[in-house]
């Protein structure tokens, strides 16, 4: 068996599908996806529209602080709406025998590893380019400082841990 497309392995991993993608899966989840770039075009379009006449009455710096916080307020409703139809619709559920449960837990506990060992690095590029673009601090200075360290490090265990629960919350057991 070979390995599967670019394609399959994106959606596995936006939508957090953990197990086979068959063919009923695929064809929600792109139903799915057809509703969700419609309503994101059509917001994308008034938004654009609204950006356009407010610019011209409203301050460039203020029209720019609301689009962002809009945009980020847009982005999380659409994860939202998109977990609760595939809780819904139980695609994201991966079923196992009670025999393979130790196997994938352990599995489960190295992926949420690297998961939080991700955000961690993640978080210290991110912290460490933004300080240097809008503070000025060398990045030598932000590597060496121990804050940095514990920043990203509380923030890698509590996304390892996230993600752990999550995906130990997407096993179900059947006979």
């Amino acid at each position: 068996m070979g390995k599967s497309s670019l394609y399959v392995r994106l959606v596995k991993r936006f939508y957090g599908i953990d197990g086979v993608l068959d063919e009923y899966k695929l064809q929600k989840i792109n139903h799915l996806g057809n509703v969700m770039f419609l309503w994101l075009m059509g917001y994308l379009l008034l938004g654009d529209l609204a950006l356009m006449v407010a610019l011209v009455k409203v301050p460039a710096e203020q029209v720019l602080t609301v689009a962002i916080f809009a945009n980020l307020v847009v982005v999380a409703i659409v994860i939202g709406v998109l977990i609760g139809v595939l809780r819904k619709l139980k695609l994201d559920d991966v079923e196992i025998t009670a025999a393979e449960l130790p196997q994938r837990v352990k599995r489960l506990r190295w992926r949420a590893l690297g998961a939080g060992l991700y955000f961690f690095g993640i978080t210290l590029l991110t912290q460490s380019l933004m300080d240097w673009w809008f503070d000025g601090t060398s990045l030598v200075a932000t590597f060496t400082s121990p804050g940095f360290y514990g920043t990203g490090l509380s923030g890698g265990v509590f996304f390892g841990v996230w993600m752990y629960v999550v995906w130990r919350l997407h096993l179900k057991i059947v006979e």
